[in-house]
């Protein structure tokens, strides 16, 4: 999955070898208009051509609206285009569809919320990324443990917020966004050695993380302040 890239107000992760999400197939959900035929869209959304699958999905959904798997796949495919708004109508469509007929799709949910959290509505994701990192029996995809924690800061949720970092970080201690927000968060709890020392290990594990050098620089400067006044007391 995508992820913001890491900077202090990070929007998406790119990586071009593989899709946005993994997209996994559902039954179509019986309703009472009647069920279109995705299988041409589906296809299209593997090979992914997602302009084309978004079209003709949009298509079969006008033609049949109460068949959650043409709104799933065009979603899908807007989430990949990056048009964040157009996806965020279309899979609430499709999870609302899924919960009436008691058909629930974790990948639709899943997909949702990665949609929120790149339009930046982080509120609305949160109870999503709460619910795909808590499943029992499974553990926690990475990116979606990383947006839980990002949407935890944007909403002000601090301590849950570093609760969360810290169990990115434990599982890869290489994550250089989960360390620069712990930074951030040790800064706000006027704790900058703890920022410095998570600062330190971002620019080692990551040397052109522009922002975590600047900020660095900045505490460092800081600190140094604060050690000329208190020696001169």
């Amino acid at each position: 999955m995508l992820r913001p890239e890491p900077r202090p107000s990070p929007t998406a992760r790119n990586k071009a070898d593989r899709p946005l999400i993994d997209v996994q197939p559902v039954r179509p959900v019986v309703n009472t208009v009647a069920a279109g035929d995705t299988s041409h869209a589906y296809q299209l959304l593997q090979q992914k051509q997602f302009a084309e699958a978004a079209k003709e999905a949009k298509a079969l959904a006008a033609q049949f609206p109460n068949d959650p798997e043409a709104w799933k796949i065009a979603g899908f495919a807007e989430l990949n285009l990056k048009q964040y708004s157009q996806a965020i109508d279309d899979l609430e469509k499709a999870l609302n569809l899924q919960e009436v007929s008691k058909r629930e799709d974790i990948n639709t949910a899943d997909a949702l919320a990665q949609a929120y959290v790149l339009s930046e509505k982080f509120d609305r994701a949160l109870p999503l990324l709460v619910t795909a990192t808590t499943r029992p029996g499974a553990q926690p995809d990475p990116a979606m443990l990383y947006y839980r924690g990002l949407a935890e800061y944007k909403t002000g949720k601090l301590v849950d917020a570093e609760r969360t970092f810290n169990a990115v970080v434990k599982a890869n201690p290489k994550d250089s966004a989960s360390l620069f927000y712990l930074a951030q968060i040790s800064v706000g709890k006027n704790d900058l050695d703890g920022a410095i020392a998570s600062l330190n290990r971002v620019t080692v594990i990551d040397p052109r993380f522009a922002a975590a050098w600047c900020a660095r620089y900045r505490h460092h400067k800081i600190r140094c302040r604060l050690f000329e006044c208190g020696s001169r007391r």
